[in-house]
């Protein structure tokens, strides 16, 4: 009996050793290719003798190298199963998808890779020196001066507002041309030519002859909206005034041929932006007594004599542009 135990024994050690250090006696053994010095943490050890070894454990080792068929996988671990060597994770860590070399029919084959992070999305169009990075077209509103400068042009209409002068002449023309520092600031300062003409009629005048004026004003002008798209003022100033008989053949009437005055224009205006553009309209309507006259102080008794023979009125349209 103790020599069948002792052949037993021997028998066991055997089998072991063999499955160790690599021997084929049952067929299944694992970690063949351990180096040597490597210290194997329950590697080698067989389940039975029926030829189908199978590994309790990873090796963990300081130098070693993983078993062949665990190197297949290199980061196993808590997570995927398989060897940890020197350079793989800490335990229980999940390497990027990058390091990921799945085998085939390990966990990872039934894994769906993380979708790549997507920036979110930008309604708005961006603008670098006026330029779209979007791809779409945008629209900057058009930069001005602060307070704003207008440069404008246009005519009207003109006449008289003392019956005696009107009974002589006929509604005329009028044209200007504007310059407004401050069209975007409560206060604003405008210089302008305004030019007119109107038909005359006088005994001993020429027939074809008719009544001139050239002027240049100085205003002072109040917004009472800034920058708004409709722009009511008011405004005041004066204005040098010189009044002409032009296109005539003969004067033998009592009409002077000239006469310089000094003019006192006030009144009110509408104007009106377009859109973003730049391009503006005015509108307008002016009354400018007249003072300092002479030109029909002898042109007969339909007519006042003194101060206010010439006072007048114009209403005008201009379309011009603010920078």
């Amino acid at each position: 009996m103790k020599t069948r135990l002792i052949t037993l024994a021997t028998a066991i050690s055997t089998l072991l050793a063999g499955a160790a250090f690599g021997d084929d006696t049952m067929s299944g053994s694992v970690h063949a290719n351990t180096p040597a010095g490597s210290v194997g943490a329950g590697a080698g050890v067989n389940a039975g003798s029926n030829g189908a070894s199978v590994n309790t454990g990873a090796s963990v080792n300081s130098g070693s190298t993983a078993d062949p068929s665990s190197t297949a996988n290199p980061y196993g671990g808590a997570k995927y199963g398989g060897a940890i060597n020197n350079n793989t994770l800490p335990q229980g860590a999940i390497p990027s998808p990058a390091e990921r070399q799945p085998t085939a029919g390990s966990d990872l084959d039934n894994e769906t890779p993380p979708s790549a992070t997507t920036p979110p999305v930008n309604n708005y169009n961006i603008t670098n020196n006026n330029e779209d990075v979007t791809g779409t077209t945008s629209v900057t509103p058009r930069r001005h001066h602060k307070a704003g400068i207008e440069i404008s042009a246009g005519g009207g209409v003109t006449d008289f507002s003392r019956s005696g002068t009107r009974d002589m002449t006929s509604p005329g023309g009028e044209w200007e041309a504007r310059v407004t520092m401050g069209s975007r600031s409560f206060i604003g300062l405008e210089a302008a030519y305004v030019g007119t003409a109107q038909d005359i009629r006088a005994l001993g005048l020429d027939s074809n002859a008719f009544l001139a004026s050239n002027s240049v004003e100085g205003l002072l002008r109040v917004n009472l909206l800034r920058g708004a798209m409709l722009q009511p003022f008011v405004f005041g100033g004066a204005s040098y005034v010189r009044y002409s008989i032009v296109n005539d053949s003969f004067n033998t009437s009592n009409v002077s041929n000239s006469d310089n005055t000094l003019g006192i224009p006030f009144g009110a205006g509408l104007g009106m932006r377009l859109g973003h553009t730049g391009a503006l309209l005015d509108a307008r309507f002016t009354y400018r007594p007249i003072f300092e006259e002479s030109l029909m102080d002898n042109a007969g008794a339909n007519v006042s004599a003194g101060a206010g023979d010439l006072d007048n009125w114009n209403a005008s349209m201009r379309l011009g542009w603010e920078f």
